[in-house]
This record gives C-alpha cells, structure tokens and sequence, in this order.
C-alpha cells in the first residue's frame, strides 16, 4: 500500500455508504490508518452528524435513500466550502460528473476502488486540511497582534482609548453603505484599528498635551503616519493595511499629509477611514473641546465635502451615520491612578502640585459625561488674592511662592476630598459638593500681610460657568 502522511491518522473522516457490506469493507481498510470514522448510512444521517462530529474529511457514495450523496454534498459546502470531498460511486455518467464539479467535489473516484488511489487521494486531502489549519493558525496569531497593537495605542494615550475601535466600526458601516466588496472592508476594519500606531513614538509632553501644539509639535505629530507605515509595512501580513493607514489625514483639496494628494490620487479606502476618524473626533469629549451631536458632526463634514472629503462619501455618510447614538461616557480624561500621574504634568500646578486651569477647563468640557469627576460638585468657592506682585516686589520671588503654598496646603488640608485648583497666580477655585465656609480670618492670619487684600466669592457651579468662566 502506498505509504501515508503521519497527519493522516489524526484526521476525522465522515464516511457514508447506504450499502452495509461494502461500508464495512471500507472501514476495515481505511481503519488502519486512520483512527476516526464516522459511518452514516445515508445522506440525511451524515448531515445531522456533520456539526457535532466535525470531519476533516467527507467520503460518500451517490445513490442513497432519502438524501444522495451530491445532495448531501451541496449542504455541505454551504456549510463549509473547503472541506476535502470525496465521491466512491459506480455510476460516471456525464451528469453526475458535471454536478460533482459544480459543486466542487475534491475527488471523484470509481467504483471499485484502487486502494492505492483512495490512498493517495486521503493524502493529498489531508495535506490540505493540514495547510488550511496552519493557514487559519496565522490568521488567528494575526487577528490576535492587531487586537494587541490596540491594546498598546489605548494604553499609550487616553485619547484614543475606544477611538480606534470606533473608528473600524464606523468605516465599516459606511463601506457596506457603499456596496464595497467583503475583502476590502476586512482590510479597511483591520486598517482602522491600527491607522493610529504611529503614535507610540511621539513623546508624552506632545501626545498628552492638551494646549494647542506649536509648529514643531504639531510636525511631530504628522510624523506618526510615516512612523506607523514604517513599522507595518516591514510585515507581509500588514503591507496592504499600511498603505491604507498611511494616507488617511490626506484631503480631498490636496491640502492634507503626508504627501499632499489630491482627489481619486487618494487611496479609496483610506478617504472613508478620514472621514470616520474625522467624525469619532468631532463626536467625542475632547480634553479642550466638548463633542458635537451626530447631527452638527454631520453637518460639519456636509460643508467640508469635496475640500476634506470625497463627495461621494460624504453623501453615503449622511444617510448611514444619521441614526448613530454615541455614547456621552466616552471622554479623555485621566481613569487610574497611572493615568493620572501620566498627566499630571499638564495637570498639576508646577509649584503648589493643585490642580490647575488646564484641568478645571478639561473637567467642565467633559462635565456632561457620566463619569466625570463633576458628579455632585454643584458650588464653588473663589479665594483672589489682589495686590500679590507688591509682595512679590518688597520680599522677592520666593517669598511669594513660599506664601502661596502656606496658602494651598491650607485649602487641601481644610477641604480634603474637594478639587482645589490654582488658576492664573493667585486665584484658587474650590469645587464641592454643598457650600463651604472659607475662613477670612484663617486666610488672613496666613498672608500676614497688610498690603494683601483678598475676596472670597462662593456661587453656584452653573452660576459660575454662566458668568465668569468661558470655555
């Protein structure tokens, strides 16, 4: 007998054979190497036991009652189209054989067998039950980098925390609005997921910071592309989705990057990944901007159809984003501990270690999130200290820094448990719950200074958002 593969004894074989007979012959044969077969006696029983017994291999006869054995092949394929398949028949009438390749049977063997024939068919079919399972094993280890690689943007900068994803689920949303072919927006998804990689190499201080960036900041931050593009491109599994990514913040005006392209110049797929990143952007809580509703997003990306956008995209996008409800939790914000310390730098007051102005404005922006630390502050309470740079002048820079921390440390230690910020040198906010009782005398005997005079104001949080503070 001719010799056989090793992965063959492990492969599962659905065999189904109305004749009992040679059914038996069959499984004495096959038997000896192979370890698993299932016998069915018709083609209805096989079907019934093809899910739960999972077959690598599927060898049948024709003629049987109740489900033949082309019949049964086709649900089959339905089911799972690369399955090997392989008819034992004694009838080769030209029909038979015609419906035997419609379907895509793998081997269509005569009646009586040659073992050596069988053998090397069961061969070559195991071969390639082997190939597909290492083929799937990569694709499993690929799909698994991406979600990783995510995983690793997410954690690197709390903006794009959820962004990514929802920037995949809205580019395939508005391909399948396009009719695009199923194998694109598998690309496109798996693009999307990924067009903001490159940002691992830009630096905390420019990646977290939530100022307007200067000229050279915001370059750094246009770097992220060519970065992003030079990392996936080196991999074959991710060549075609570096192109895609690379050109995503091109416009359609030419006025974009990296490469200023132009119109259809612009890879098509990555112009649906601008417009959804475009539109995650303006529909999400930003540190320094609170987000749009789905309809003002909408009309935003309207006018900027045929300058940003290809207008062909933006038409299909109205109708499939209109109906999109985006959940208000979503917003920048520092969540942990670690977060917190990440962003403390633009945070924290460099000489008192309060909370300053950067992070009341990202606090309020974000006010109508339901995780915002807002929760419940419904006053605050304002400590302006006026006539600060005489004291500076008369006692020097030091002094006055020594007395503005006498004066933090006493409002943390007073009101432990509420925000207290330093905004603008001498001013400080306290955000609580109810309404506080600040100390003129306590204040008063911590400057100890006459030519120091202070207010101190307490109003309601909507009061104080209405009149005094503008986002």
């Amino acid at each position: 007998m001719i010799k056989t593969i090793d992965e063959l004894n492990t492969m599962k074989i659905l065999y189904v054979e109305d004749d009992e007979v040679i059914a038996q012959a069959f499984i004495t044969m096959v038997s000896r190497v192979v370890s698993h077969v299932k016998y069915c006696k018709n083609g209805k029983e096989a079907l019934e036991e093809f899910n739960d017994f999972q077959p690598d291999i599927v060898i049948t006869d024709i003629k049987m009652p109740i489900i033949n054995g082309l019949d049964m092949a086709k649900e089959i394929r339905k089911i799972d189209d690369e399955i090997p398949i392989i008819i034992l028949s004694a009838y080769n009438e030209i029909e038979y054989l015609k419906d035997a390749l419609e379907i895509g049977i793998t081997y269509y063997l005569n009646k009586p067998v040659n073992r050596f024939v069988l053998m090397r068919a069961l061969n070559e079919s195991a071969k390639s039950v082997i190939y597909k399972s290492k083929q799937d094993e990569i694709v499993r280890n690929y799909e698994e980098t991406i979600d990783a690689f995510v995983d690793l943007i997410e954690r690197r900068d709390r903006y794009t925390a959820g962004h990514s994803t929802r920037v995949a689920l809205y580019s395939v949303m508005l391909a399948k609005a396009m009719n695009i072919e199923p194998s694109s927006i598998a690309l496109l998804e798996k693009a999307s997921k990924l067009h903001d990689i490159g940002k691992i190499e830009i630096p905390d201080a420019i990646l977290l910071n939530p100022n307007k960036l200067n000229k050279l900041e915001y370059a750094i931050v246009q770097e992220h592309l060519n970065s992003g593009y030079a990392v996936l491109s080196k991999i074959e599994q991710y060549k075609e989705l570096s192109e895609i990514m690379r050109y995503h913040h091109e416009r359609y005006d030419g006025s974009g990057y990296p490469d200023g392209l132009k119109g259809d110049a612009i890879p098509f797929l990555s112009q649906i990944m601008a417009l959804c990143d475009a539109f995650d952007a303006m529909t999400t809580n930003r540190i320094y901007k609170p987000r749009k509703s789905v309809q003002e997003a909408l009309n935003e990306i309207q006018s900027l159809s045929g300058v940003h956008f290809n207008p062909k995209i933006v038409t299909a996008a109205m109708d499939a984003f209109k109906d999109i409800i985006i959940h208000t939790g979503e917003n920048q914000l520092p969540k942990t501990v670690l977060e917190e310390k990440k962003f403390s730098y633009f945070f924290s007051d460099l000489l008192t270690g309060l909370y300053n102005e950067n992070y009341l404005r990202s606090l309020l922006t974000n006010k109508d999130t339901n995780i915002s630390k807002l929760d419940n502050m419904n006053s605050i309470t304002i400590l302006d200290l006026h006539n600060f740079s005489a004291y500076n002048k008369k006692n020097g820079w030091k002094s006055g820094d020594e007395l503005i921390k006498r004066v933090a440390n006493y409002l943390t230690k007073e009101f432990q448990g509420e925000l207290v910020f330093r905004i603008k040198g001498d001013e400080f906010y306290i955000l609580s719950e109810n309404s506080l009782s600040l100390s003129a005398n306590e204040i008063k005997s911590i400057i100890n200074y006459d030519e120091i005079y202070f207010d101190i104001r307490e109003k309601t949080l909507e009061e104080f958002l209405k009149e005094e503070f503008i986002l």
